[in-house]
């Protein structure tokens, strides 16, 4: 996460080239996320399973997002910026709506 941070923070400061840079940890970073994710045994429990769908499904939009960054920045493409940013905001939106959503069923069940 401090990756994508430092990522804004230099592109605040035009700093194009270390921007991409950190756009590519970034990316490494969450697609290591999901490769640890994928590696979970399928939960028995639905509820579980569809968390965990969800996360993934989230992670793999951020990692693809900072991809587009890296991408964009270093060619000056703004619509690969742009596309990233999407994609950040919607996995981001995906992750935290699952957690949300856990919590939510397990207080149901626990009424």
């Amino acid at each position: 996460m401090k990756a994508s941070v430092d990522m804004s923070t230099a592109l605040k400061k035009r700093d194009v080239n270390r921007a991409s840079e950190l756009a590519e940890e970034a990316q490494s970073h969450f697609q290591h996320v999901v490769e640890r994710l994928d590696a979970i045994p399928v939960p028995e429990d639905e509820d579980l399973q569809t968390f965990l769908r969800q996360t993934i499904q989230g992670y793999k939009l951020i990692a693809n997002a900072h991809e587009d960054f890296a991408r964009g920045t270093h060619a000056l493409d703004l619509a690969s910026v742009k596309t990233g940013d999407a994609e950040f905001r919607r996995g981001f939106r995906i992750v935290n709506e699952a957690a949300r959503d856990l919590a939510t069923r397990a207080q149901e069940r626990s009424e």
